[in-house]
């Protein structure tokens, strides 16, 4: 008889045309091929045809249990409860599932079929009378396999719970005393029973749209508007706490607001849009989880230099998006919008975490909006659960067999026996990270960095193979991935699990190694104490220690005695063979070390970016039989933030000690150092955080503000020396004495880049209220002697001058005065034959025509007396002349 190729029964004596029964035992379970080959006397022989069989010995698989509704506000009494069961069966189909309920203080279950609808069993009951309900699946496969699951309860009451939205208002910006919307409070009664509210403000500014005291029957909800007044400048903060009776869960809420009274300043705020309530449910390897942000300037001023971080706990991955994004510039009434997505690693432990957002950035005058009290973030209150667990199974177990063609076979659990069971069902190490490696990395540009990442293999009774590690991502081509083997290193090679209780004894044996027995000599709750052979030696065990042992005395450790656990005063004790690691696997508790090398190249800017991690390996069981499966992938996913800088430390430290020589340089010169030296504590904090760009940028404000600080102080002195210059020449300089004050102010406020710039407005004014100006009474005071007969003598000149021109003057005068004359008649020529064609009326052309007739007339009186005064010069020139 041959059952999937193998021959495993020989020599069976049969009669012609008489059946023969053929036992067959230890098959194992799945599907199988079947023949016989037959031999005559004569050696002829034949084989039948080849036929299938299955062997089934497993019950069908509870996967999961649900219900609809699924929470305590809905699941009321008289409510019908539609209840899902997911189950499958492993070789055939299951064939009969019924639902079995009842209250936890009832002993009998009542039963209900439940049918097959879109791959899920359902049933439904009514939960008729408060209380816990039990539930649980009956159910058998078409071999006859049978099984019960484990239970899931449900509570079914009448509650009093109640929800108010939201925590918090989003932050508004305000003038003082001006009234402003907060937003919309919404009180939901979710529970059964009527419930009285009231709201109290710890504002006496607080407005609502209706009462703030009022009931709501069971499922009603509230709609209040809230509206509330800033009376001082900065930040105002309103709590509202919501009370609720009788009885109610809980008892009060709160929800809080906040306006901004800054008047003409940026107001920046980071909210989470997404999710859009206060707390989120998430499950442990869930991934793509989404977080969207908006940012937005709700104030008057622009706002520079901002920035949005977000802070997510320890080893959560983020796949899309980044967790710091440089904004630049957000102008008064500009928002933007960032989406990441997460992924929660599987072994993440169960509770409460807050993600938070933060905002940082400038006014335009350079002051921290942070510090000042004007930039605002959001967080988020995610709740992990534990990942969907298999519903499992509760009770006892039928076995059967399904075949088909002929034969039969019966099956056999696997048992450890002497010596050791080898293997065993593949176990997850609670606590335990499969993956070790930093999780940010600073590189200067032009450099290469290298970190170490460490994977250890925390499945029990198994080994890792195929490791890759892969860098998705641009990144990808400038990194290197290098495993870094220590063939010294001890490591578990192979190992035993024995079960033992007090008094008893067992034994293990190892390739290379001889054989040792192991005596259980007393079990307390938490310790063991055993002799172990072959050289005799007493040891005690604690739950959760380990003890290694040298057989030979060689020096080198030979095994590893781990004591897992006691149950029921039977020890679970794993032994372990050690030895050297194998480079194609990662043994069980073993941590292989690999070295990423990431080059940055020089043209890249700064920036700060994710680098996904992916590391893809198999792992394959000691015992696949015990275990279930040959071959399992495990896929897991780090991200590594790598953050490029301009500067490197050397750098950043060699400004730092040129901004030390910069602040001694002031401190001997007089000059005020207080600002400075909170600069260089800036940098030696940004120094130590590795943070070197910001290092080096706060050294070089250092230097930049000792070379203004030297330059304005040159220039103070200088402009004092021209005031004082100017107070001997009796000249005014009131606008430069201003000027220079402010300046002064300035640089003994430390801010020497407007001192220096005051101190140049102070020069040019100077230079313009001083520049060719000489003060008339200090100048006679000083040169009259010189001045009166100068004076005098110029009087003089002028005379004979104007005495010579004046014939030539007049005479310019009388030809312009002839010019106007021929205007004026043109114009009377014109005016006069408008009026006759009738564009002028009559005492309209009258009244201008006697304009120009009286301008005529003066013109005539004036050239008259020119030309008598031009007779009389000549009739005086003359008589000159005949005097000679």
């Amino acid at each position: 008889m041959n059952i999937d190729n193998s021959s495993t029964i020989r020599n069976i004596s049969v009669q012609n045309n008489t059946p023969k029964k053929a036992i067959v035992s230890s098959i194992n379970e799945g599907e199988h091929e079947w023949n016989i080959t037959c031999w005559d006397k004569e050696g002829n022989h034949n084989s039948s045809k080849t036929r299938q069989f299955t062997i089934d010995q497993s019950h069908p698989n509870f996967i999961s249990l649900t219900t609809n509704p699924d929470n305590e506000d809905d699941l009321d009494p008289g409510t019908f409860v539609n209840v899902f069961a997911n189950l499958t069966d492993n070789l055939t189909s299951v064939n009969t599932v019924i639902l079995q309920y009842k209250l936890s203080n009832e002993t009998i279950y009542k039963n209900i079929s439940m049918s097959l609808d879109s791959g899920l069993f359902n049933a439904t009951f009514n939960a008729s009378s408060p209380g816990k309900y039990n539930l649980r699946v009956w159910a058998n496969d078409s071999a006859g396999n049978y099984n019960t699951s484990n239970l899931v309860n449900i509570s079914v009451f009448f509650d009093r719970t109640w929800t108010r939205t939201p925590a918090d208002f989003a932050t508004k910006n305000s003038d003082l005393f001006k009234n402003v919307s907060l937003g919309e409070l919404i009180i939901n009664n979710t529970g059964d029973f009527e419930l009285n509210f009231s709201i109290i403000s710890d504002s006496n500014n607080t407005v609502f749209n209706d009462s703030a005291n009022f009931s709501l029957a069971p499922k009603q909800v509230k709609t209040l508007k809230v509206n509330d007044s800033a009376t001082i400048a900065g930040t105002k903060i309103i709590t509202l706490t919501i009370n609720a009776e009788p009885d109610a869960q809980p008892s009060s809420q709160t929800t809080t607001g906040k306006i901004i009274a800054a008047k003409g300043q940026p107001v920046i705020i980071a909210r989470f849009e997404t999710p859009d309530s206060e707390n989120l449910t998430v499950k442990q390897g869930q991934s793509n989880v989404d977080f969207q942000i908006k940012i937005q300037n709700i104030g008057e001023g622009n706002a520079t230099d901002v920035n949005l971080s977000i802070s997510l706990p320890n080893n959560w991955v983020i796949t899309y998006g980044d967790s710091f994004f440089d904004i630049g510039e957000l102008n008064s009434g500009d928002n933007e919008t960032y989406e990441i997505e997460v992924t929660i690693p599987s072994n993440t432990q169960l509770g409460n975490y807050i993600v938070n957002v933060n905002t940082s950035g400038l006014n335009e005058s350079g002051s921290d909006l942070q510090k000042s009290g004007l930039a605002f973030g959001d967080s988020v209150t995610l709740t992990v659960v534990s990942k969907p667990k298999k519903l499992g199974t509760g009770g006892g177990r039928g076995g059967g067999s399904g075949s088909s063609g002929a034969g039969s076979s019966s099956g056999s659990a696997s048992s450890s026996g002497g010596g050791g069971q080898i293997g065993g069902p593949v176990i997850e190490e609670k606590g335990e990270e499969i993956i070790h490696t930093t999780q940010s990395l600073i590189i200067p540009r032009g450099l290469t960095e290298s970190i170490p990442l460490k994977i250890k293999n925390v499945y029990e009774n198994s080994v890792l193979e195929n490791i890759k590690i892969e860098v998705i991502g641009f990144m990808s081509r400038y990194v290197k991935v290098k495993p870094k083997i220590n063939l010294s290193q001890q490591v578990y090679v192979e190992t035993k699990t024995l079960k033992l209780k007090q008094g008893s004894t067992d034994y293990f044996n190892f390739s290379g190694l001889e054989k040792h027995t192991i005596k259980v000599l007393n079990i307390t709750s938490d310790t063991a104490k055993i002799t172990i052979k072959s050289k005799p030696r007493n040891l005690t065990l604690r739950v959760g220690e380990t003890i290694e042992l040298d057989f030979n005395e060689d020096g080198i450790n030979d095994a590893a005695l781990y004591l897992k656990d006691i149950e029921n005063n039977e020890i679970n004790l794993k032994v372990y063979k050690i030895g050297l690691p194998d480079p194609e696997k990662i043994q069980y508790k073993e941590e292989r070390e690999y070295l990423l090398s990431i080059f940055v190249p020089p043209y890249m800017e700064k920036q700060k970016f994710n680098a996904t991690l992916k590391i893809t390996a198999d792992i394959v069981p000691i015992n696949p039989e015990l275990a279930g499966f040959k071959k399992k992938q495990l896929t897991e996913y780090r991200t590594l933030i790598i953050k490029i800088i301009e500067t490197s430390e050397e750098t950043a430290e060699t400004g730092l000690e040129k901004a030390l020589q910069d602040i001694n340089l002031m401190k001997k010169a007089g000059y005020p150092t207080k600002r400075l030296k909170i600069l260089l504590e800036q940098a030696k904090e940004a120094l130590k955080e590795k943070d070197f760009d910001l290092a080096h940028k706060l050294t070089e404000r250092i230097n930049k503000l000792r070379k203004a600080a030297f330059k304005a102080d040159k220039i103070i002195k200088k402009v004092q020396q021209g005031i004082n210059k100017a107070k001997l020449r009796k000249l005014e300089t009131y606008e430069t004495q201003k000027a220079l004050m402010l300046a002064i102010k300035s640089f003994k406020e430390e801010d020497f880049e407007s001192a220096l710039k005051r101190a140049k407005d102070a020069k040019l004014t100077l230079m313009l209220e001083t520049k060719g100006l000489i003060n008339l009474v200090w100048l006679f005071t000083k040169y009259w002697w010189i001045i009166i007969p100068a004076f005098i003598v110029i009087i003089a000149l002028l005379a004979l001058l104007h005495k010579k021109l004046e014939p030539e003057i007049i005479s310019h005068r009388i030809k312009n005065i002839k010019k106007e004359e021929e205007i004026i008649k043109l114009a009377m020529k014109k005016i006069k034959e408008e009026h006759k064609k009738g564009k002028i009326k009559t005492r309209k052309y009258q009244n201008i025509s006697n304009q120009y007739k009286i301008m005529l007339k003066k013109l005539e009186q004036t050239k008259t007396k020119l030309n008598k005064k031009i007779k009389k010069s000549k009739l005086k020139a003359n008589k000159k002349t005949n005097k000679k």
